[in-house]
Parts: C-alpha cells; structure tokens; sequence
C-alpha cells in the first residue's frame, strides 16, 4: 500500500510540473493558421482568432469572430474577446473529462437574408452539401464488396467527455 501512494505521488506530482511548463514549452499561436482553416472547412463562412495560450489547464482564446460569406446584410454572426476553455483536474483523474466553454463579452447577431434564412443555420450548413456534392455518413463499400466503417481520429476518452457551455455579458441581436 506504501507504494501505491508513492507512485500515485509522483505521477500527481509529474502532472503538476507538466502542468505548469506547458505554456513554456509549447506556443499554441504558431497553431493559429491550423486551427482557421480547420474551423473555415467546417463553416460557410470566416474565422479570425486573435492570440491563443495555456492558462492553467484550459486554452484561452482571445479576439474571435466568425463572419458569413452569404448575402446578409451584417455579416459579423459571433464576436468574442475572451474564450475560454476549462477542463478539471479532477475529471481528468477519473478518466470521464469535463470541459466548460466560457465566452466574456461574446455578440452574437442573428439576421435573415431575402430567402428567409438565418445566418446561423446557413453559417453551419457543410460547404460540400451547400455546393451540390452531398456527404455520407454511411459506412463505404469496396469493390471486394466488404463494408469498411470509419474510426474516429479521437481517444476513446474523449468521445465521452461532456461540454458545458457559458456567457458573461452577453449581447444577442
């Protein structure tokens, strides 16, 4: 029992001192140009972030806006000077991770086109579908004949991790 709590001692401890050099060892704003065009192949519209960092162990983003390319009249949809996400240590230990988005000052602006559409719904609808060349989530068929089904790119861990989402000094329009 002794060692349990010894090595159970380091490891906290290693996570610690992980913990805190992470900022000093990576720099997540030579990320900045990844993480656009991931968020733009994903929207019908624009992404800008101004700086990205560790604090803790979440990420804090600064100065985002996300703009529709479609004919709205006001094109701005989300603007936020600080984002953050958190994720506690403690659900981390658990294996079940809880991560809590928290937007400071986010303006969200909802706006309808002539066709009758918001700028919200048209912003999240996947490019390919919107240029005629639908998507399928269905499992593809080789020429074998043999169904093969797609893996996701994520730890199991975080598939089950659950997201809470928060703003302070909201403005809707």
């Amino acid at each position: 029992m002794k060692k349990f709590f010894i090595i159970f001692g380091i490891l906290l401890g290693m996570l610690i001192v992980g913990v805190i050099l992470l900022p000093f060892v990576i720099d997540l704003n030579k990320y900045r140009g990844e993480l656009k065009s991931a968020v733009e192949s994903q929207i019908a519209g624009t992404f800008e972030v101004g700086s990205l960092g560790f604090k803790g162990l979440g990420i804090e983003v600064k100065n985002v806006s996300i703009r529709s390319l479609d004919g709205f009249r006001n094109k701005e949809v989300l603007e936020v000077t600080e984002a953050r996400v958190k994720v506690s240590l403690r659900s981390l230990l658990s294996l079940k991770p809880t991560a809590t988005l928290a937007l400071t000052r986010p303006r969200i602006t909802v706006v309808k086109n002539e066709a009758g559409e918001l700028n919200m719904t048209r912003l999240f609808t996947q490019k390919g579908t919107s240029e005629g060349t639908a998507t399928s989530s269905e499992p593809s068929t080789s020429s074998s004949g043999q169904t093969s089904k797609k893996t996701s790119p994520l730890p199991a861990i975080l598939l089950g991790a659950k997201l809470s989402f928060s703003a302070e000094e909201a403005s809707l329009r």
